[in-house]
């Protein structure tokens, strides 16, 4: 796998949130493309952060989740709780209106 950020999404948020927020913004992407989960008229991606870890071996299981955090803080990304059933802590994540112009270029 090939990891690329994008250079205005790294100065806003930073490099390592770059990464993570392009990983993010892809798979919304191509949940969005294949019309899978929407709610409330937005489009997620629905990852632990286990599953996320895995994508960036580089990096632990700590560091993932404090880059998700730093993106939570910074107001870059999204969280919310479309499971079933609701005990499935899972989270989904999307984008903030903000980091997907910067994306989007």
């Amino acid at each position: 796998m090939e990891h690329r950020f994008d250079v205005a999404a790294a100065e806003r948020y930073g490099v390592e949130e770059a990464i993570v927020l392009k990983i993010i913004f892809e798979k919304v992407l191509q949940n969005e493309a294949n019309g899978e989960c929407f709610h409330n008229g937005v489009c997620w991606t629905r990852n632990s952060i286990e599953s996320l870890s895995s994508l960036f071996p580089y990096w632990s299981r700590q560091q993932v989740g404090r880059i998700i955090n730093s993106l939570l803080h910074q107001k870059a990304i999204v969280v919310g709780n479309y499971n079933d059933p609701p005990c499935d802590r899972t989270r989904w994540y999307s984008l903030s209106r903000q980091a997907e112009d910067i994306l989007q270029g």
